[in-house]
């Protein structure tokens, strides 16, 4: 599972959101961060491996505007789009 997090309240990158993802087959945690290392990027789009999962029960983010978002039965083969504090989601098939 991809999830590309677009901010409106928060800093324009959405660093310091946190996201965590939960299947049958336990919770994933991930954070939108800068680089680690001098000179170096990260990918702006959080990548959770999710094994044989092939549904997420729940995704719920938490921006550094203090907003909470919650998304729940979600197909986890999916690049998915999260605009803050948008009720919808946009999923495009990998």
């Amino acid at each position: 599972m991809k999830l590309r997090l677009i901010a409106t309240t928060s800093n324009p990158d959405a660093i310091g959101a946190r996201v965590q993802v939960t299947t049958e087959l336990g919770n994933y945690y991930r954070a939108v961060a800068t680089g680690t290392g001098l000179g170096s990027m990260n990918d702006p789009m959080i990548m959770v491996g999710l094994g044989a999962a092939t549904r997420v029960e729940q995704v719920t983010i938490d921006w550094p505007s203090g907003v909470r978002q919650e998304f729940s039965d979600l197909a986890a083969d999916q690049v998915i789009e999260i605009t803050e504090g948008n009720a919808t989601l946009r999923q495009t098939a990998r």
